[in-house]
């Protein structure tokens, strides 16, 4: 049996793998915005490889310079214990931290403002990671601050079966034309631009469009035991 460790934070600026990703936030230590998958996947690669898990990998880049190679999933990722994006069902149980309700806290939607930036009070940008309550697992902004991807494709009725769909080259999917179900990648967690009614625990969205300027993620290992 394995465990779940996921970060208690969105990704936030200072350890990033390519030049170019710091234009993507507003402050030092806002979270992260405007993110790709294939971005998102890369940092994993990276941070895998820089903490010496390169054999525990849970992407690999296709291409003679991985900067402009597509993530491949390895096989049997959810055993490997390198850095990578939570599943749904692995984004959902750290998000609600135990709880059945709602939102994390509760069903008030007045006090959403103590534990989510959302359209009301966001100033339109992402903001200062952990700089509001976490969840009862210790978890900062799993509701609001940023959307964060999940691996897995998007299913209207969610697909245990389909976890940690492999990528398709992003080029394919680069179109706002609406993809078949199980086409799409999913993201979750509403963000700074969405509505209170958005920014809880069930809501779950797709796109097929490589990123959006809300659009974050936080990074999740398997601890080997």
């Amino acid at each position: 049996m394995n465990d779940e460790k996921i970060k208690k934070t969105d990704v936030e600026p200072g350890a990033d793998p390519w030049d170019g990703l710091d234009a993507k936030h507003p402050s030092p230590t806002s979270a992260m915005c405007g993110i790709s998958l294939k971005e998102a996947a890369l940092f994993c690669w990276w941070l895998s490889r820089e903490e010496g898990l390169a054999d525990e990998q849970c992407y690999l880049f296709e291409g003679e310079e991985y900067k402009d190679g597509n993530p491949v999933l390895v096989e049997g990722y959810l055993n490997k214990g390198g850095y990578r994006l939570p599943t749904e069902a692995e984004w959902e149980l750290a998000c609600r931290g135990g709880t059945t309700s709602a939102r994390h806290f509760g069903t008030s939607p007045d006090l959403l403002s103590k534990y989510a930036w959302h359209l009301d009070g966001s100033g339109g940008s992402s903001r200062p990671v952990g700089s509001l309550c976490p969840n009862p697992f210790g978890l900062f902004d799993t509701l609001g601050n940023v959307t964060e991807w999940c691996q897995d494709r998007y299913w209207k009725s969610y697909r245990p079966d389909r976890a940690g769909s492999k990528f398709e080259i992003e080029e394919v999917w680069r179109t706002r034309v609406p993809l078949p179900d199980g086409n799409a990648y999913c993201y979750r967690g509403g963000s700074f631009l969405h509505p209170r009614r958005y920014v809880r625990s069930a809501w779950r969205n797709s796109t097929n469009y490589p990123n959006h300027p809300f659009t974050g993620f936080r990074i999740a290992r398997t601890i080997k035991k």
